[in-house]
């Protein structure tokens, strides 16, 4: 990218729809059907990777980074009741 302009003048088109110059989507990798995160910073309108965006985000918050999953943790805990569930409808142990 180092002969390509790193500004370049977009037009919005129908519908709001604008194009990502080819030469900044090799730049970042994006591929047809990426997803990008859009936040408005100090007036100004920016894109980035959905991941980058999530990196950035979890950067700001190292504790939310290292903290279990709360979809994680549901899930242990309802797996774990369903295996109560079926030891107890076998019900108990034969004494030998």
């Amino acid at each position: 990218m180092a002969d390509e302009p790193s500004v370049v003048r977009l037009r919005l088109g129908p519908q709001g729809r604008i194009v990502v110059p080819a030469h900044f989507r090799r730049a970042l990798g994006l591929e047809v059907g990426d997803a990008l995160v859009a936040s408005i910073d100090d007036g100004r309108l920016v894109l980035a990777p959905r991941e980058a965006a999530r990196a950035r985000l979890l950067g700001r918050f190292p504790i939310a980074a290292e903290a279990p999953s709360a979809v994680d943790e549901l899930l242990a805990e309802r797996r774990a009741e369903t295996r109560r569930e079926a030891d107890d409808a076998e019900g108990p142990d034969e004494p030998t």
